[in-house]
């Protein structure tokens, strides 16, 4: 009966489009700690509650960006953003008190000052979201993160949200007013929001931003910034009106440079300023980070969310907190069934209505900066749908000149989406330029990059992917791979080797009595290449080696088609050839059966001889047929 009983819940499981063995999940589902000291393999952190040999783990450290100092208008530019955002997965070998020994030493560096935190790796079978699963809130040393893993299928029923769990908005400051308080940087203004950069408490207010934390309100009750990630926050609102056309506001929060390796939580937003001891505002939190790393997602019509915070107070004759910045997202899953949100939108600044003075206008917030999702497809998946618009600015309220208006605070930047997301740990491929090849006067061919590395470094300088060359020589790629090491390969171009006299016939017969081909399909012949043959059977290898632009190719070899109606591609096609001793020519024709997206149609051919390669080009049009000639002169 047990068997009947397990038989029949596995069909019930099986029919609701659940996998069997699925794990229902929801509220917080990893533990975190902050990690105190780094040595080797030895993580010395506040806490080991929850964490257990053989769990896996995230390293990551959230702040320690440097910035422009002093009460200037560049307070708050980023310099370098150092170890700031560094991240990456470990095994726990043993815990000991409040040691954790991990099977490998960390393979990034990281600084503790940074705010270093570790966070334990739930990993499922499979898993159903079945409520909201969430992640406590950034407190300046842990939270602020979700990650799962799951070997086989995560499905959702419910949202996975860490909106405004991100970095926490400034807090709003009391004083007295002053009109055009232009100070950039100072301790007892509005509070900056908090960002990937620390700054002393002499520093921490006034309206520059701090790296992505939006800059905070002055005396004069102008609106704060609001947090950056991917987008630049939104500057505030204006001062008081009675000040007169000062363009004083807090500051937006800068937008952040996203690079392989590292991932950032969004901004907060800046704290209001109240002088008038009624409703204030702080700065909104910005979004947290999600990690999901799966082989399936079946959303179910469902959201992932990390969006930053609205302002959610009402400020009255006083300046306005800044919205939060929108969160980041990664995902390295392989396939995404039924339809799916993801959301890393900024949030909304501050709203002000003005119950004293009401012909008045005082500075709202500025909206969040859009955040970003990072996917390890080449492209957005067709039934996932995602969001990352700037969050808006704040409006006054209250009747008078500045009625439903946001009194020149701005939304902030829409965030993006980016492609190719490695796995940290993982270890790139090798560089590979191929093997040397031989081009013509006049041509010029794109060396590419075989992998979608972080950064690239081309012999001639080019720091693209690809480069285009035309000159024969020695040409390098060098790549950064693994625990921050390069590779470099390099490839050299030969100009007109083993190429020969080019021959051009215009007649409608198809062979000459030396068989050489003047036209097919009504089409000339144009020799382009000829390489000299000491053996009979050799293989060829067919590919596109520019741009894949849909090239359909067929070939001919002494009159008969070898390969027919062939869309060329990046990946090599390897055809074996027999030519005919008994011709000292024997003609491959290239016939071009359309021009695809960029005329002509081409394909790179390589010659493999023994040990020997020949790499060359063919080109056809739809009036003429490239060709080349396998002149056959056997060993004596």
């Amino acid at each position: 009966m047990k068997t009947c009983r397990l038989f029949f819940l596995s069909l019930i499981l099986f029919l609701a489009g659940i996998p069997c063995w699925s794990q229902n999940i929801s509220g917080v589902v990893n533990h975190y700690a902050a990690v105190k000291t780094l040595n080797g393999e030895t993580i010395t952190v506040d806490k080991t509650d929850n964490f257990l040999e053989g769990d896996k783990v995230l390293l990551i450290q959230m702040k320690g960006a440097e910035i422009t100092t002093g009460n200037t208008q560049n307070f708050g530019t980023i310099t370098n953003y150092g170890n700031a955002g560094n991240f990456e997965f470990l095994t726990i070998e043993k815990v000991s008190g409040n040691k954790i020994t991990t099977t490998n030493a960390p393979c990034k560096k990281y600084n503790v000052s940074g705010a270093v935190q570790l966070v334990r790796v739930p990993v499922f079978e499979n898993a159903v979201v079945a409520q909201s699963v969430i992640c406590p809130a950034w407190n300046g040393a842990t939270g602020g993160v979700i990650v799962i893993e799951t070997s086989g299928v995560l499905t959702l029923k419910s949202a996975i949200n860490a909106s405004g769990k991100g970095f926490r908005g400034g807090s709003p400051v009391s004083g007295y007013f002053v009109c055009g308080d232009g100070e950039y940087a100072s301790g007892d203004l509005g509070k900056k929001g908090e960002a990937i950069a620390v700054v002393s408490s002499q520093y921490d207010g006034g309206r520059a931003a701090l790296a992505n934390g939006g800059g905070g309100s002055n005396r004069g009750n102008p609106g704060a910034g609001g947090g950056g990630n991917y987008g630049a926050g939104g500057h505030g609102g204006n001062e008081w009106s009675g000040c007169g056309e000062s363009n004083i506001y807090g500051k937006g929060g800068n937008a952040l440079s996203i690079a392989s390796g590292k991932i950032f939580m969004g901004g907060g937003g800046g704290g209001g300023f109240q002088d008038n001891n009624n409703p204030v505002s702080p700065g909104a939190n910005g979004g947290g980070i999600i990690m999901i790393k799966a082989s399936s997602i079946e959303g179910n019509g469902n959201a992932i969310r990390t969006n930053g915070a609205n302002v959610s107070v009402l400020a009255d004759y006083e300046g306005c907190g800044g919205g939060g910045g929108g969160g980041a997202a990664y995902f390295w899953v392989e396939n995404y069934v039924g339809s799916l949100k993801i959301e890393v939108n900024g949030g909304n600044g501050g709203n002000v209505k003005n119950t004293l003075e009401q012909n008045e206008c005082h500075g709202p917030g500025g909206g969040g900066g859009g955040g970003y999702v990072w996917f390890s497809q080449s492209e957005t998946p067709s039934n996932v749908n995602v969001f990352s618009s700037g969050g808006k600015p704040g409006m006054v309220l209250n009747s008078g000149p500045c009625l439903n208006t946001s009194n020149d605070a701005t939304k902030g930047a829409n965030g993006t989406t980016l492609y190719d997301l490695l796995l940290p740990g993982s270890s790139e491929p090798s560089v590979d330029l191929g093997d040397d090849f031989n081009i013509q006067e006049g041509d010029k061919v794109e060396l590419k990059a075989n992998y979608s590395y972080s950064s690239y470094l081309w012999s001639n300088g080019d720091k693209n992917s690809s480069t285009i060359v035309d000159q024969p020589g020695k040409y390098w790629l060098e790549v950064p791979i693994g625990c921050e090491n390069t590779d470099r390969d390099t490839v050299e171009v030969f100009m007109g080797a083993f190429i020969r006299d080019t021959v051009s016939k215009k007649t409608e017969v198809v062979f000459t009595e030396n068989n050489v081909p003047v036209s097919i399909k009504e089409r000339d012949v144009e020799l382009q290449n000829t390489i000299v043959v000491n053996q009979p059977e050799f293989d060829i290898e067919v590919w596109d080696q520019s741009m894949v632009d849909g090239d359909s190719i067929s070939l001919n070899l002494n009159g008969n088609w070898i390969l027919q109606e062939y869309v060329v591609v990046k990946t090599k096609l390897k055809i074996h050839i027999k030519i005919d001793p008994n011709f000292s020519n024997n003609y491959l024709i290239l016939y071009a059966h359309n021009l695809g997206e960029f005329s002509p149609n081409t394909a790179a051919v390589q010659v493999l001889i023994g040990d020997q390669k020949y790499k060359l080009q063919l080109s056809s049009d739809l009036s003429k047929s490239g060709a080349l000639n396998f002149s056959y002169e056997p060993q004596r």
